[in-house]
C-alpha cells in the first residue's frame, strides 16, 4: 500500500460468557479494585437512564463510549465489559478512518445476527455504518472531586470522607491519580498526598518533569519559532522588550498524532511559564452547553492566562470553531456569537500571554482566526525523520543502551510522533521492570512490531516489495517499505509523488504504482487479497482526475473539482471510461512486474526479515 493510507489499532473481544447483566447494586459494589472501581462510577455517570435500562433487560444494543482522554482507555474497557454482555467489544484509540472500516462493518454483522451488544471503546476513524447505527454515544468525563472521594470512601469502608472540590484532580493522569489511593493505608492519606499531587500540578509547567523543545526531535520551524518565543519572553521578563513586539500567535496542525499538544507542553517548559490549556470540546464537557456558559468558559481560560501571565494559552482543537461561511441558518447566530467573543478575547489578549492553536484541519478554520495579528503564524507538523527520532530515544532512555545503535529503533518508528516515541521507551521500560531485567534493544523493538500470522506477514511482505520495486522501475524515489502499521498507519511504502506539475505520464506511472502491490501478490501468490482497497481508491480517484478535472484524459471538459471527481463516477459512461482506464493501467503493470517476479521475492523475504526497509536497501536488492 502506498503511504497515502491511514488506519486505526483496532481490537475486537469477543466475550462469550453468557450470564446475567449485573445491576447498579453489583455493578458498582462490591470489593473491587481502585482502578475499576472509579472507571465503573465514571462510565455509570456518563450513561444516560435509556441505556442502563436496556443494558439491565440484555436488549442487544450498539453504544460508542468515548473515555476521557488514552490514559483511562483500559480501565473504561474493563468497565465496560462488566456492565455489558454479552458483547463484542471493539477498541479505536487513535487515528483516522480507514482500512478498519472492514473489521468495523464485520463486527457490527456478527453483533446483529448473533443478537449480541457491540461496545466501541473511542470513536476516531469509525465507519460509516457504525456511526449510523450507533443506539448510544457516551462520552466519560475526567473523574471530579465528588466521584474520587466516593472512590476513596468506599475503597476504606469509611462512612464519610472530607468532600473535594469538582475541580480537584482534574489536572492529574489516572496513573497518578490511581496510584495515589493505596490500600493498607487510610482514606486520609490517600486525601492528603492527592491534595499534595494536585497543588503541584497545578504550579508552573516548567516544575512537571518533561522534554524541552530542544530535546524534541522534528517540529521544524515551529521549534525555531518555539526558541524565538522562550528567547523573547525572557526579555519581555526583565523589562527590555515591549510584548507587541513579540510573535506570539501562531497555529500547529497536521494529521493526528504528530505530537501537537506534545510540543505546547515542551513549548512551555522551555519558556519556562504556565500552561493553561482549553477547547471547545473540554467547555461542552464542563459546563451545560447553553451559549452563556459556553461564552463564560471561554473568558475563564483567558482570564487564567492573564492571571498566570507570563503564559501560554494552549487552544486544542481550533477547527471545533467553525468557519462563519461554512454554518447552516438555522445554527448561524449561536455559533457566529461564539466565533465573534473568540475573536474579542484574542484581540483584547493580556500582555505577556501567547497563544498557541491546533488542529488537524487547517483548510476548516475561519478566515477571520488566522489574518495577521491575530494567529498569523501557521506551522505543519509532520513525523519526525528517522534521524530525528533517534535523539528522541536517546533523550528518554537516559543513561541507559548507550552503547547500543538506535538506527534500526527509529527507522522501525517512522511515522511515530516524539509523544508515541516516549510511550515506546516507557512502556518498554515497564516490561523489563516487571521481569526483573535490565532494559534491552529488544524491548523496544518489541514494542513497535505488531504480531501478525506468518502467511499474512508474508503477503504484505510481497504486496509492499511489489509497490517498491515498481517504484524503482519506473524511476521514482522510495524512501522506506514497512511491514509495521504504526501511529495510525497500515504498512506501506513510502515514495516520490507525481507533483504539481504532473502529466499524463506521471499519472499514469502512479497509478502503475498503486496497482503494483496487488499485481504483485497475483504474480506470487496466485490470488489477490481483499488489502487493495485503499490502493484502488487512490488510483481510482488520480484516473478520474486525469480525465475530468485536470484536462488530461481524452476530454477537455471541466466536470469538477479533483476531490469531486470520484463522484462522477455515478455517471455510467464517466465510470466506463474510468475502468477501461484502470485495466489498461493495470496490463502495464503486469507487463513492468512479470519479469521482475524474483526482485519482488529478494525485497519480501529482506522485508520479512527487518520489517522495514530504507529506500537504499530496497536498490541495493535490486541492482542488476
Amino acid at each position: 500500500m502506498i503511504e497515502a493510507s491511514d488506519a486505526n489499532d483496532f481490537l475486537i473481544v469477543d466475550d462469550e460468557n453468557d450470564f446475567q447483566i449485573p445491576l447498579k447494586q453489583s455493578f458498582l459494589k462490591g470489593r473491587l479494585q481502585v482502578e475499576e472501581r472509579l472507571a465503573r462510577l465514571m462510565l455509570w455517570e456518563a450513561c444516560p437512564k435509556a441505556l442502563r435500562l436496556r443494558v439491565a433487560a440484555r436488549k442487544p444494543v450498539v453504544v460508542i463510549i468515548e473515555p476521557p482522554d488514552d490514559d483511562w482507555y483500559n480501565a473504561i474497557l474493563t468497565a465496560a465489559r462488566a456492565l455489558v454482555r454479552p458483547a463484542q467489544f471493539l477498541l479505536c484509540e487513535s487515528g483516522k478512518k480507514s482500512k478498519g472500516d472492514f473489521f468495523q462493518d464485520a463486527a457490527l454483522r456478527t453483533s446483529v445476527e448473533t443478537a449480541q451488544s457491540l461496545v466501541i471503546i473511542g470513536r476516531e476513524g469509525l465507519s460509516h455504518a457504525v456511526q449510523a447505527s450507533a443506539d448510544f454515544n457516551v462520552r466519560v468525563s475526567r473523574p471530579d472531586g465528588r466521584l474520587i472521594a466516593r472512590t476513596i470512601k468506599e475503597t476504606f469502608g469509611n462512612k464519610r470522607v472530607q468532600p473535594l472540590p469538582k475541580e480537584f484532580g482534574a489536572e492529574l493522569t489516572a496513573s497518578i491519580l490511581l496510584g495515589a489511593i493505596r490500600r493498607g493505608e487510610s482514606a486520609a492519606r490517600a486525601i492528603s498526598r492527592l491534595t499534595e499531587l494536585d497543588r503541584r500540578s497545578r504550579l508552573r509547567t516548567n516544575a512537571i518533569a518533561g522534554p524541552r523543545l530542544e530535546d524534541l526531535g522534528g517540529y521544524g520551524d515551529a521549534k525555531e519559532w518555539g526558541f524565538n518565543l522562550a528567547t523573547d519572553i525572557a526579555a519581555y521578563r526583565q523589562g527590555s522588550l515591549n510584548w507587541q513586539a513579540v510573535s506570539s500567535a501562531a497555529v500547529l496542525f497536521g494529521e493526528p498524532g504528530t505530537g501537537k499538544t506534545y510540543f505546547a507542553a515542551a513549548l512551555a517548559r522551555t519558556c519556562g511559564v504556565p500552561l493553561v490549556v482549553t477547547g471547545l470540546g473540554e467547555i461542552f464537557n464542563q459546563c451545560n452547553g447553553y451559549l452563556e456558559g459556553v461564552v463564560k468558559a471561554l473568558s475563564a481560560a483567558f482570564n487564567e492566562a492573564a492571571e498566570k501571565s507570563p503564559s501560554i494559552l494552549f487552544f486544542d482543537e481550533l477547527d471545533s470553531i467553525p468557519d462563519r461561511k461554512s454554518l447552516e441558518p438555522r445554527a448561524r447566530e449561536w455559533w457566529t456569537t461564539i466565533v465573534n467573543h473568540v475573536l474579542k478575547l484574542i484581540d483584547n489578549r493580556a500582555d505577556g500571554v501567547a497563544l498557541l492553536g491546533a488542529t488537524n484541519l487547517i483548510d476548516r478554520l475561519d478566515g477571520a482566526l488566522v489574518r495577521p495579528g491575530r494567529l498569523e503564524r501557521q506551522f505543519e507538523i509532520v513525523p519526525p525523520s528517522a534521524e530525528e527520532l533517534e535523539k528522541v530515544f536517546r533523550v528518554h532512555l537516559g543513561d541507559r543502551l548507550v552503547n547500543d545503535d538506535l538506527k534500526s529503533v527509529a527507522q522501525l518508528a517512522i511515522g511515530s510522533s516524539g509523544a508515541r516515541a516516549a510511550m515506546i521507551v516507557k512502556s518498554a521500560l515497564a516490561v523489563a521492570r516487571r521481569q526483573g531485567r535490565e532494559l534491552s534493544i529488544d524491548d523496544l523493538v518489541a514494542e513497535l512490531a505488531e504480531g501478525l500470522p506468518l502467511d499474512l506477514l508474508e503477503r504484505i511482505c510481497i504486496h509492499e516489495a511489489g509497490h517498491a520495486v515498481a517504484a524503482i522501475a519506473l524511476g521514482r524515489a522510495v524512501d522506506h517499505v514497512s511491514t509495521l502499521g504504526k501511529s495510525g498507519k497500515l504498512p506501506g511504502v513510502c515514495v516520490e509523488g507525481p507533483g504539481k506539475g504532473a502529466t499524463r505520464r506521471s499519472l499514469d506511472d502512479h497509478v502503475v504504482m498503486l496497482l503494483a502491490g496487488r499485481r504483485a501478490e497475483l504474480l506470487l501468490l496466485g490470488e489477490a487479497s481483499a488489502g487493495a482497497q485503499l490502493d484502488l481508491r487512490s488510483a481510482t480517484r488520480l484516473v478520474a482526475a486525469a480525465h475530468f478535472s485536470l484536462g488530461l484524459g481524452d476530454q477537455l471538459t471541466y466536470l469538477g473539482d479533483i476531490a469531486d471527481a470520484e463522484n462522477l463516477l455515478i455517471d455510467r459512461g464517466a465510470a466506463k471510461a474510468v475502468e477501461a482506464a484502470l485495466q489498461e493501467l493495470d496490463r502495464r503493470c503486469d507487463e513492468l512486474l512479470e519479469p521482475r517476479q524474483s526482485q519482488i521475492r529478494v525485497v519480501a523475504d529482506r522485508l520479512r526479515e527487518a520489517r522495514v526497509l530504507s529506500g537504499d536497501a530496497v536498490r541495493q536488492l535490486v541492482a542488476p
